[in-house]
């Protein structure tokens, strides 16, 4: 029995990226995989800002709670004047902090009159500051080759500047299931069948993938439309994926029509249930193949995880 983590690391090491890419715009690109890693272009934050509404404060000794306002600065301005000891600033969130700054206090801590300004709490020094390049450094990788391009890798991007990336085409992925137990939902359940949930699953765990997916069916057991079915798939697609007939059944024709066509490993997976998994190729197409089990959230996505 292959512990997971060994099965999925083999599995990935034995597949080379065959698939071409395309350079999409930004608003293009959801849900593709990443075709070379992204790197920060500028650091973030891009200056030295405050993290509240308040008041940007100079003092030295961190002794004063008396200052004298100078300025209002807010965000999308400039700070260039810098600030003296016993000095302060009107200042909003994510406006830049002008120079001498050693803390931001937030206004409802404060007491104002005028230019005068009264701090009513302790004043810790670099509170409420975020300073220049703390969370990513100019060069610094953000997205590795191979990223899903999820709403939070594309807001990434984004807030460095770029318009475009390189993302590879969609694999090709075409599911089927196998099994004359099965019956597609809505469809009249005769004595020993069974509704089919584990297509429909697959089908949406890939389509989040950034897949094109296609819909196979149900294959019954029968070795010459099995053969038939999966010969006319490896033409068509990239990965063939199958759930059902991957045991040792007599009624398990999957290992044979894969065979016929291609070449087939076996192997049995320390995750239960499920532990029957397969995985093959023929001369355009990978197939992976897990056990068909009861409907329930499945343990690991080993049948997702095919190299870009």
């Amino acid at each position: 029995m292959i512990d997971f983590e060994v099965a999925r690391a083999a599995l990935l090491e034995q597949h080379s990226c065959r698939l071409k890419t395309v350079t999409l715009p930004l608003a293009q690109a959801a849900n593709r995989v990443l075709a070379q890693s992204l790197h920060a272009k500028y650091p973030s934050p891009m200056f030295d800002n405050s993290a509240m509404d308040g008041y940007a404060v100079c003092d030295a000794e961190g002794s004063l709670r008396e200052f004298r306002i100078t300025d209002r600065i807010q965000a999308g301005e400039t700070a260039e004047n810098p600030l003296a000891q016993g000095e302060a600033v009107r200042i909003f969130t994510g406006a830049p902090l002008p120079p001498n700054t050693t803390a931001v206090v937030m206004q409802e801590q404060t007491e104002s009159d005028g230019d005068h300004l009264r701090v009513n709490a302790d004043i810790h020094a670099g509170q409420n500051m975020r300073l220049k390049a703390e969370e990513i450094e100019i060069g610094q990788e953000l997205l590795a080759q191979g990223s899903l391009l999820n709403m939070a890798a594309l807001g990434l991007a984004a807030s460095q500047g770029y318009v475009e990336l390189s993302v590879y085409q969609p694999l090709k992925v075409q599911v089927f299931s196998t099994g004359n137990e099965l019956v597609e939902p809505g469809q009249t359940l005769s004595d020993g069948q069974i509704y089919d949930a584990n297509r429909y699953q697959l089908l949406a765990w890939l389509q989040q993938l950034g897949l094109q997916v296609s819909d196979g069916g149900i294959l019954p057991d029968d070795l010459a439309q099995t053969e038939a079915a999966l010969a006319a798939a490896a033409e068509q697609f990239d990965v063939v994926i199958t759930s059902g007939g991957a045991s040792v059944g007599e009624a398990d024709y999957l290992k044979q029509a894969i065979e016929h066509i291609g070449s087939l490993a076996m192997h049995t997976l320390a995750v239960k249930p499920g532990k029957p998994f397969a995985w093959g190729t023929s001369a355009n197409a990978k197939f992976l193949s897990c056990r068909a089990i009861p409907w329930q959230p499945l343990p690991h996505p080993i049948c997702c995880y095919c190299r870009y």
